[in-house]
């Protein structure tokens, strides 16, 4: 049996992806809410693991070179991402 958070990673990966395969070549604001369901912050207002997770994942895929982005909104969002030529290519390649 896998693990899920690795099950999460790659579905969160894949639809961060594919928003901003749709918007390509602009930047767009993407939120971890929008990919990982709504976030349930704790009684210190901290951000739930999922939540935490997703946003985990986006911050991933800028620092393996599939995406770039001007910068983060709270741990909330990545403002301005968009596809690199690398990502583009592989999604493009038959």
């Amino acid at each position: 049996m896998a693990d899920l958070h690795i099950d999460d990673f790659y579905k969160d990966a894949a639809q961060i992806l594919l928003v901003l395969y749709q918007f390509f070549p602009r930047p767009y604001t993407v939120y971890a809410e929008d990919i990982s369901g709504p976030d349930l912050p704790d009684e210190y207002g901290l951000h739930s693991d999922r939540h935490q997770s997703c946003f985990s994942t986006m911050v991933w895929l800028r620092d393996a070179g599939l995406l770039r982005f001007v910068d983060v909104i709270n741990n909330e969002a990545i403002d301005q991402a968009v596809l690199t030529h690398k990502t583009l290519t592989l999604l493009t390649t038959r």
